[in-house]
């Protein structure tokens, strides 16, 4: 942190060729000599502790780990919408495109349903998809348990990735994502 006294900025003022501001009698206030720097609309700041306003979540997912996650992060929806969407994979298509897509389908779905409920039209909605793979081979969901048997063996003893996008919608309408992809190798 740097403290200066209010003589000590007159001379660097001058050295930087700004003027004091005939303005402020008391207050070290400057302003550049030249060109004006353009007016910014002013930040919105976040509510106050003590404030009542607190922005809601909508969960695009009826996933309970996705809802546990969110959890431990000390995080609680307002509402879950989850959404059913095409999960087919097109041929060729690589898993980090895979999630994104998906993900942001979910959230494209349930921006539907939220808009038309007056609650949450204007909450924060998150949706999100994850895909494990091996290689490029991208391992769909067990539906039995034999399936999930033979994908345990696939995986033990090799490496494979799983890749999570995430989409979330602003009640002002921006959309964020990110994909991330994590290695995990299975021991034999």
């Amino acid at each position: 942190m740097i403290s200066l006294k209010v003589g000590s900025l007159t001379g660097l003022s001058s050295k930087l060729g700004l003027k004091r501001s005939e303005s402020a009698e008391a207050e070290p206030a400057f302003a550049a000599t030249k060109a004006k720097a353009p007016k910014r609309p002013p930040r919105r700041r976040a509510p106050t502790p003590g404030s009542s306003f607190r922005p809601k979540l909508v969960l695009a997912s009826a996933s309970p780990r996705r809802l546990q996650l969110l959890e431990q992060a000390g995080i609680a929806p307002d509402a879950l919408r989850p959404t059913s969407v095409d999960e087919s994979v097109s041929k060729g298509e690589v898993p980090r495109h895979i999630v994104r897509r998906l993900a942001r389908a979910k959230a494209e779905a349930a921006l539907k349903i939220t808009k038309s409920e007056p609650e949450f039209a204007k909450s924060f909605l998150l949706a999100a998809d994850t895909v494990v793979a091996v290689g490029r081979r991208v391992l769909g969901k067990a539906e039995l348990e034999h399936e999930a048997a033979d994908m345990l063996r696939l995986l033990r003893g090799r490496a494979h990735r799983v890749h999570t996008a995430i989409c979330l919608v602003t009640p002002e309408g921006r959309w964020r994502e990110r994909v991330v992809e994590t290695r995990v190798r299975f021991r034999n």
